[in-house]
């Protein structure tokens, strides 16, 4: 997921939403918005039968990396970056960070005539802009995979996931079950998939397809709801403070051992696990928005930093569904506002450009 599929999961290559009934997807989108409404998924403790956890009460340490006053310049930038809305994809073209449409961005899915249409992913491999979110994209940009849409009220569900060959073209179909399924990233061992009961409710368990194996399905997890993937560990969240999506607990699920643990804990905030840098560290956004708002990366057990923003910029408006992207010029931010930031240790989160009012994605990295 992205749901940044580097150790995280792919430098240059994003948790996907749900694949739910089609009546109810677009409610769906609302919900899962961070704060902006006063609504969200409601929060699902994940469990398994190893656990060892910390202490609850453990107060988990908390530094801010400043933001430098002064720079590089964005205007040192020399790349095109690849991002998309709900209504088109094209490129940021820098220096500058002009915005211009690329109608080979009119990509789509086979199979669906409603959300999420607008998921868009630029495959530097390839050079092709594809119709998932990065996160479903393998890690050497040869393969992606998508799930079938979800059944209509009284239909059967198909269960199926597909695996495209970029090179060849040839589309592998893949029928675990019958049930509807999300895929939430796709890394070297193979795509990792959830199951969506349907409606607005939040995925379900996790399970790991190698298309390359004799037996090629096998379940990791089966109850807990996980929001993304990166640094061999899918990431999600537990007891929820106030109304919505997200929680105040950071749980990690190791997907070879299967162990959960608490990684990281707030008793004053909730948060979402908005992705990853390139190291694998989750980043977490709190839901109280300006002038409280934080963005976190969480660098190790109870151990988080405060990313902070450069003159003249703010944090901007992640969501389990607006995700980063590392590349070697350092963290690209989209945010629901329409903005693109940049964040760099040395100069912290800098905003870069605009695209429209609403959510804008980065589609891969800037080259």
């Amino acid at each position: 997921m992205t749901l940044p599929l580097c150790p995280s999961n792919r430098v240059d290559q994003f948790i996907v939403i749900p694949a739910v009934n089609k009546a109810a997807i677009v409610g769906l989108l609302v919900v899962w918005s961070v704060g902006l409404t006063g609504c969200g998924r409601q929060n699902a403790s994940p469990t398994a039968s190893t656990t060892a956890s910390p202490s609850p009460l453990s107060t988990p340490s908390s530094t801010v990396i400043p933001a430098a006053s002064q720079g590089s310049s964005p205007a040192a930038l020399s790349c095109r970056l690849p991002v998309f809305t709900a209504s088109q994809a094209g490129w940021l073209t820098f220096p500058g960070g002009s915005f211009q449409s690329d109608p080979k961005g009119n990509v789509q899915l086979p199979g669906w005539s409603s959300p999420p249409f607008f998921w868009k992913s630029y495959d530097k491999a390839f050079e092709r802009w594809l119709p998932v979110p990065r996160d479903s994209i393998s890690p050497d940009g040869n393969h992606y995979a998508y799930a079938d849409p979800p059944a209509d009220p009284g239909q059967p569900k198909l269960g199926g996931v597909h695996v495209v060959d970029l090179a060849s073209g040839v589309n592998h179909l893949y029928r675990p079950a019958a049930e509807d399924w999300i895929v939430l990233d796709y890394e070297a061992e193979g795509v990792y998939l959830a199951e969506q009961p349907g409606g607005p409710a939040p995925a379900v368990g996790l399970w790991l397809l190698d298309p390359s194996g004799s037996h090629p399905f096998r379940q990791i997890d089966p109850s807990g709801s996980w929001d993304y993937i990166s640094g061999g560990a899918a990431w999600g969240t537990a007891e929820t403070l106030t109304p919505g999506p997200g929680g105040s607990r950071l749980v990690r699920l190791d997907l070879k051992s299967g162990a959960i643990v608490s990684w990281y804990k707030r008793a004053d905030v909730d948060f979402v696990v908005t992705g990853a840098d390139s190291l694998g560290h989750p980043l977490l956004q709190t839901k109280k928005f300006s002038p409280t708002n934080q963005m976190l990366l969480v660098t190790g057990q109870n151990s988080a930093s405060v990313l902070q923003p450069a003159a003249g910029s703010a944090v901007p408006g992640l969501s389990n569904y607006i995700h980063p992207v590392s590349d070697a010029h350092g963290l690209w931010l989209g945010d629901a506002g329409g903005s693109v930031s940049l964040y760099t240790p040395t100069v912290g989160i800098q905003q870069v450009a605009h695209v429209g009012t609403g959510d804008v994605l980065v589609a891969g990295g800037c080259h």
